[in-house]
């Protein structure tokens, strides 16, 4: 894969943008938080502990899914800044009582 180095925040802040479903915020979350902890792992980066994010048994990524494609575009360090806000957006959900 070709190196990322220019910032790729806002274009993959807009991808998520479009593909967000307000009706189900928890599982939007979930599912572009997971693709993109499958797209650092798969790229050898550190996932930050407080994310509590553990690779799946099969240690299989679902590369297919929209949401790994708009991860694997972007940069690292990119991905790290967005997975901070779903952290916090998590922790503010978990506090409501609206986890599933």
């Amino acid at each position: 894969m070709a190196k990322k180095t220019r910032s790729t925040y806002r274009l993959l802040r807009d991808e998520l943008r479009s593909y967000w479903d307000d009706g189900d915020v928890y599982g939007s979350l979930m599912a572009w938080w997971f693709s993109l902890c499958d797209v650092l792992t798969d790229d050898g980066e550190e996932i930050p502990a407080e994310w509590n994010y553990r690779p799946g048994a099969a240690g299989v990524s679902d590369s297919d899914f929209y949401a790994y494609g708009a991860c694997a575009r972007a940069t690292a360090d990119d991905l790290r800044r967005l997975g901070s806000r779903f952290s916090r957006l998590y922790n503010r959900l978990e506090w409501q009582g609206r986890t599933y």
